[in-house]
């Protein structure tokens, strides 16, 4: 006489191994999850640099990228700047907003802190006419490794790979 089906043992011992499986790659999943956010963030970032950049140079005119609220993000607004000050002010055109970049975070340093200003010929420069140069570290807590945007004395911008000891700005 045969038999059909599982016995109630062979269930359990079933249930139990893939409940080992599943124990095992759930911290994986979530490294894998965090890293995905800070590389796609990096990417949003780049993208919004580079698109101020080209705008600058296709117009003709300064245009600026700025963060919202003084943090990378929270947001970010691409502008017609006008008077060169890095700052959005009364009467200058909004060319395209960003949303924030979620739960990670983006520092720039003292030179890219809350701007990136670019004028007609691609260089980037501050408002007080210095070339502008700096990096903004891309990176979420408790994960080592993070993104950094490279932003060139000429105005160009890079995206590499980088392994932070803890996330600066935190």
């Amino acid at each position: 006489m045969q038999t059909k089906g599982t016995t109630l043992i062979e269930l359990v011992v079933t249930l139990a191994i893939v409940a080992i499986l599943a124990m095992t790659a759930v911290p994986a999943f979530t490294t894998l999850i965090k890293q995905h956010a800070i590389h796609s963030a990096g990417r949003d970032l780049h993208r919004a640099f580079n698109t101020t950049r080209a705008t600058a140079i296709m117009r003709q005119r300064p245009v600026a990228l700025s963060n919202l609220d003084g943090n990378w993000s929270n947001g970010m607004a691409i502008f017609l700047d006008d008077n060169s000050n890095g700052s959005l002010d009364k009467g200058e055109e909004v060319l395209r907003r960003f949303n924030g970049l979620g739960r990670v975070s983006a520092t720039g340093n003292y030179w890219v802190s809350d701007y990136a200003l670019f004028h007609s010929d691609g260089s980037a420069k501050a408002a007080s006419g210095a070339f502008q140069a700096g990096t903004v570290s891309v990176c979420k807590t408790n994960v080592e490794n993070g993104y950094k945007l490279v932003l060139s004395i000429g105005g160009r911008v890079r995206l590499e790979k980088t392994h932070f000891g803890s996330c600066p700005g935190k």
